[in-house]
């Protein structure tokens, strides 16, 4: 505490605006600084909901989505033309806005924060929906549609090409994203000249993305990490490179010591169960939020601002806790300034 000090009402109106607009604070923000309305518990409330139902509240979906989601750079992603001679730059836009347009669906629409992970109901234009062979929909503009499986981002497209290669899946990756994304556990980084995981043939023999797995893990200074993270990626071998489902003769997924996973339903279950989606969620929206990585002095305001997110909460709510947690609301004293 004696190294920090509580924003006035100028920067937080400023920190608020960049949070949720990505801008400045408007006339109504800039007033309610001034006047002591964000001095208040309810009057930052009243002024975080205003701003979300604001058109400009859709640009915190647009930037912390990808960034939490890993997807920002999906626009340099280079699957094979020769195998997905489908996946073009406009289909790769759209499989952008599917994570953009659901986040901002759950948040500004009262959703609660499970549905990022448990909704059938995703947002498409035509050529996405084509993509995933959900039938013609209307050419021009989005729509709300239905997927068989009721797994929300999982079975995103962005998201499952941002993690595989160019040619193939990648379990490893889409095991290593379900830790760092979703469980708050990111893997430490692999040891120097590692070996990539072997051909899918060898000697004129095939090999399944499990035989590969496990030659792979051979390596001791592989195997720790591997064993968990790649068997997580297992359960989502249903679902091809660029996103598409698949039938394949396995995507389960074992990880040692654990119960198997049954596909991206049963990820979705196990993931849930663990408990970490919600500190997960608030350590990104804090980072996002304030622009600083934490350490280990932000613990208790990363354990706070999780426990906001109860089963049946709205998405929202996590917003507004993000607001009221105190590195939200404080900063270290500039010695610059003399402060």
């Amino acid at each position: 505490p004696a190294s920090e000090r509580p924003l006035d009402p100028d920067e937080l109106a400023a920190r608020l605006a960049l949070f949720l607009w990505s801008s400045v604070p408007d006339a109504v923000l800039i007033q309610a600084a001034a006047d002591g309305g964000l001095d208040t518990p309810e009057g930052r409330q009243e002024q975080v909901e205003r701003m979300l139902r604001d058109p400009r509240g859709r640009r915190l979906a647009e930037r912390f989505a990808p960034q939490w989601l890993q997807t920002g750079r999906l626009d340099v992603a280079s699957p094979d033309p020769r195998r997905f001679a489908t996946v073009d730059n406009a289909l790769l836009a759209s499989m952008q806005q599917e994570v953009v347009d659901t986040f901002d669906h759950v948040l500004r629409s009262g959703q609660p924060w499970s549905a990022l992970l448990t909704s059938n109901e995703t947002i498409v234009d035509a050529p996405l929906a084509a993509h995933y062979g959900l039938g013609p929909v209307d050419p021009e503009g989005v729509h709300r549609v239905t997927r068989p499986a009721a797994a929300g981002v999982l079975q995103q497209a962005a998201v499952l090409l941002a993690t595989s290669n160019p040619t193939r899946t990648s379990p490893v990756k889409r095991g290593k994203w379900v830790l760092e994304t979703l469980l708050d556990a990111p893997p430490p980084p692999p040891p120097p000249d590692v070996a990539a995981l072997p051909e899918a043939h060898k000697q004129d023999a095939p090999l399944t993305m499990r035989q590969r797995l496990a030659q792979h893990r051979l390596d001791p200074a592989c195997s720790t990490c591997h064993e968990r993270m790649d068997e997580i990626g297992m359960a989502l071998e249903g679902f091809d490179a660029v996103g598409r489902a698949r039938n394949v003769d396995d995507n389960i997924g074992r990880p040692p010591g654990d119960t198997p996973i049954d596909g991206v339903e049963g990820l979705r279950d196990w993931v849930l169960t663990r408990g970490a989606l919600q500190r997960s969620l608030s350590r990104h929206m804090l980072t996002f939020a304030i622009g600083r990585g934490f350490d280990v002095r932000d613990e208790t305001a990363i354990d706070t601002v999780a426990a906001a997110l109860q089963p049946g909460v709205p998405l929202r709510e996590l917003v507004l806790a993000v607001v009221e947690s105190r590195p939200f609301r404080f900063r270290g004293h500039d010695t610059r300034r003399g402060e």
